[in-house]
């Protein structure tokens, strides 16, 4: 199931990526607390915390830190990546595990299975779709980068 995932949203995982990166390095821990927020319109800027997660490096490979600031938005800074995708993939599964599956489940046209009876037209819409197929033929079809993104991905919602 995870498999199709990463088949379907190549495109997506590299928005994502390139939105939550902000730079090759992670800003200084600000060990002060938070201000307190003033009499104005505008919010006060988001205090940076200590690092949620760090990719697990392999013999030396290139690493991905997952900052969240006050808010719990993810920052993620990485010099590579692959490495900044693991960190994508792991944030989001921390954050939307069970969307994840459901979003899978209805490309598959799997619903029912786990919510019943009411999912059974979706699903055959879906099935008809053939998204299994297509996603595969796009999967095979993908550049070397592109199937380093997904990889990645989903090896960092595997992580979590």
């Amino acid at each position: 199931m995870i498999r199709l995932f990463r088949n379907v949203f190549p495109a997506m995982m590299c928005v994502a990526l390139l939105s939550a990166c902000g730079g090759s390095e992670p800003p200084a821990s600000n060990d002060s607390p938070a201000e307190e927020p003033q009499e104005s319109s505008a919010a006060p800027a988001p205090v940076e915390e200590e690092p949620v997660a760090e990719a697990e490096p392999e013999h030396g490979a290139p690493t991905a830190t997952l900052y969240r600031d006050t808010w719990g938005v993810p920052h993620i800074y990485s010099d590579d990546l692959g490495a900044g995708m693991y960190a994508v993939g792991y944030a989001q599964a921390e954050d939307r595990l069970p969307d994840i599956y459901d979003a899978v489940r209805t490309g598959l046209g799997r619903m029912s299975e786990i919510y019943g009876k009411e999912y059974i037209e979706q699903d055959t819409y879906m099935r008809i779709s053939r998204n299994e197929e297509l996603a595969q033929q796009q999967w095979d079809n993908a550049t070397a980068e592109m199937k380093v993104i997904g990889e990645r991905f989903v090896e960092g919602i595997n992580a979590y």
